[in-house]
């Protein structure tokens, strides 16, 4: 459970056993171990970006690069210039499966 819905509870006055706020730190714990690439993990995200025309994936690139800086990522790699990377890239065995 987010933390919108906890305060919307407790605006409601809604009594709660404090089971969904341990679920909500125990979630906050994993994000900022993920942040921090808790041993040695580093999280990686796919994300495929197409638009109708320069103008509109100049705009979608705005909003993913905006996403990116209020998650704190630190790098984005595009494939502008490697469409025939891009798309393998994206796609969820594209690449392999590492460690079978």
């Amino acid at each position: 459970m987010d933390s919108a819905s906890l305060h919307g509870q407790a605006k409601r006055g809604q009594v709660s056993t404090g089971e969904t706020e341990e679920q909500a730190s125990a979630a906050e714990r994993v994000l900022s171990d993920l942040r921090s690439a808790a041993a040695g993990c580093l999280p990686a995200v796919r994300v495929l970006v197409s638009a109708g025309s320069p103008q509109e994936l100049e705009d979608a690139r705005s909003v993913v690069e905006g996403a990116a800086d209020e998650m704190e990522i630190q790098r984005l790699r595009w494939y502008d210039k490697a469409h025939d990377l891009a798309m393998f890239t994206v796609l969820p065995l594209g690449r392999g499966v590492k460690g079978l």
